[in-house]
């Protein structure tokens, strides 16, 4: 078995390797051929992921989130999975180059950091602790994808702006695909965080220690509803125009990664060394 946990994870790795090789051909020589056997292979990459994080959750009897290593890989299979929701919805161009790379950086780390099954800290057992991280989780996915959205807006926005193409113009999404791109992934992920807060403030309230929680990680995670909160309301009523709401979503989603590893250091004590 534990050369089964070790082969997966650099089975992944490789052909994540050969995807961003194609993606980066497809940016000089775009091929509608080539293009939809990568997405079949985006498709197929995505349940040998899950396999291996299923053998995981099976093998220690909870999903892979009970340390830092374990924590990275299932934050890679949560984000490209959103890549890929988002991608049967509308195609991304060339911004698929930057979920791939984060995906392997992700697995990389988690390998470094240690994925293997381990024994469960108390903390992490119940139902509840999964449904919250997962959830929040998923929605923290979707939502960096909102940034990456709103930062290659910008971009686009400041080329047209100055009649300065770079050289991935032309497999950029338009000015208006990016925007419903990072509106669809804004509020996708709302929702996702919105139902894990919940599911975080049941666990506590289940373990008697919410006023401790509220302290801690659950309040990291609550302030981090309300920035979220605040950043689809703004994009759902339209209170700043499209290049605005685009800056926003890139900053919130820069403070978003601060406070993920705020929380990782609350959640994981001793583990970070």
């Amino acid at each position: 078995m534990n050369v089964l946990f070790a082969l997966l994870p650099a089975v992944i790795v490789a052909i994540f390797g050969g995807l961003l090789a194609t993606w980066l051909h497809l940016a000089n020589r775009p091929n509608s051929y080539i293009e939809k056997w990568a997405l079949r292979i985006s498709r197929f990459l995505l349940l040998i992921y899950f396999v291996w994080l299923l053998l995981l959750t099976l093998y220690q009897k909870q999903i892979p989130f009970v340390n830092v290593g374990q924590l990275t890989a299932f934050i890679g299979f949560l984000i490209w999975a959103a890549h890929l929701y988002v991608q049967k919805r509308m195609g991304q161009g060339i911004l698929v180059i930057l979920p791939i790379l984060t995906v392997i950086i992700l697995i990389l780390s988690s390998l470094a950091l240690g994925a293997q099954p381990v024994e469960i800290p108390h903390i992490f057992k119940g139902r509840m602790v999964s449904f919250h991280i997962t959830f929040a989780l998923a929605g923290v996915a979707l939502l960096l994808g909102a940034g990456v959205y709103g930062l290659g807006y910008l971009i686009l926005h400041r080329q047209i702006k100055k009649r300065r193409f770079g050289p991935f113009f032309s497999m950029m999404p338009s000015l208006n695909d990016l925007d419903r791109l990072r509106s669809l992934t804004i509020t996708s992920g709302w929702i996702l965080v919105t139902v894990g807060v919940l599911g975080g403030a049941v666990w506590m309230l289940i373990r008697n220690d919410l006023y401790e929680a509220l302290s801690g990680h659950l309040g990291i995670a609550i302030a981090f509803w309300v920035i979220v909160s605040l950043m689809t309301a703004a994009s759902r009523f339209r209170w700043l125009r499209q290049h605005q709401l685009a800056g926003f979503s890139a900053l919130i989603s820069a403070v978003m990664i601060v406070l993920i590893m705020m929380s990782i250091i609350v959640t994981y004590p001793g583990v970070i060394k």
